[in-house]
């Protein structure tokens, strides 16, 4: 019984946390802040990758499954988390199951997350350049560890990280689909007006 509560009690937080950044998907700037590539923003190893399986524990026994939305990296205690790029600072301070979070947008959409911070070293609406600190890991929120949890979203879906460290993904299936868009939207004929 405590453990189905418990599910279901984590289960409708991540919604909220959810329908909260889509909001700050949906009221991204519209332009592009970033370069190619995104940086990883603190060092270490990644302990759970986009997309797993994660498991929730209560008391030793397991209490129920999700789909791991971002990638947690797992460094020395308490280490600088740096800007991935640069971007718009949306959100800084307590979030929810993640704890301690900044929230960086890069403008058409594009958010890059940081949770389970021990501190926060940015203020809401200021720029930073990539590589600026954002705060230091730790394990605030529900964690398990000192680490951060490091996410991008694109239009509110999660979307795997480690892709936009990678200059040629970036170039082919974005740059590349951008300017195709773009260039579409352009032959297109004017609509004529009556």
């Amino acid at each position: 019984e405590l453990s189905n509560a418990f599910v279901e009690i984590v289960g409708k937080l991540h919604l909220s946390e959810d329908k909260e950044l889509l909001k700050f998907s949906t009221s991204s700037l519209e332009k592009q802040l970033w370069q190619v590539p995104f940086q990883r923003p603190v060092g270490g190893i990644v302990r759970n990758g986009f997309g797993t399986t994660q498991r929730f524990l209560l008391e030793g026994t397991e209490a129920g499954t999700y789909q791991h939305t971002g990638m947690d990296l797992a460094a020395t205690l308490r280490n600088s988390v740096f800007s991935a790029n640069d971007g718009y600072v949306k959100y800084a301070g307590y979030f929810g199951t993640y704890g301690n979070t900044v929230i960086i947008d890069h403008g058409f959409g594009l958010l890059s997350f940081y949770g389970h911070l021990s501190s926060i070293s940015v203020k809401v609406d200021t720029m930073v350049q990539k590589g600026v600190e954002l705060g230091r890991t730790g394990s605030s929120g529900l964690a398990e560890g000192d680490h951060l949890h490091f996410e991008m979203r694109l239009q509110g879906v999660p979307v795997d990280p480690i892709e936009w460290f990678d200059t040629r993904w970036i170039n082919d299936h974005i740059i590349a689909k951008r300017h195709q868009m773009l260039g579409q939207a352009s032959a297109q004929p004017e609509e004529e007006i009556e």
